[in-house]
């Protein structure tokens, strides 16, 4: 009895951590005609955001936040010394990784 219960709990925590998306951020954004390539990214659990985060060469920071589970977009920040302001030229989705916790 005790076996089966161990595999029952087993697979349940399978098909849970199974259930939950990642988001792949788009390796690169285009700023003002310029490609940048995304350095960071943090995935919050406890709010279901993935933040992706990209440096201009001017040192602006951009970052495009995600919804973990469903890639889209949830909100674009700009920040440069120690401004930040929306931004709004983030891709509306982003590919989800099935199958994997962030």
């Amino acid at each position: 009895m005790m076996l089966t219960s161990r595999s029952m709990m087993f697979a349940l925590l399978s098909f849970l951590a199974g259930a939950n998306a990642c988001v792949s951020c788009p390796s690169t954004l285009t700023v003002n005609g310029v490609v940048v390539k995304q350095y960071n990214v943090i995935p919050i659990a406890a709010v279901q955001i993935t933040y992706c985060e990209y440096m201009t060469s001017d040192g602006t920071q951009i970052t495009c936040d995600y919804h973990t589970e469903t890639g889209k977009l949830y909100y674009g920040s700009r920040a440069k010394n120690k401004i930040v302001t929306p931004y709004n030229s983030c891709p509306r989705t982003a590919t989800l990784k099935d199958g994997h916790i962030c």
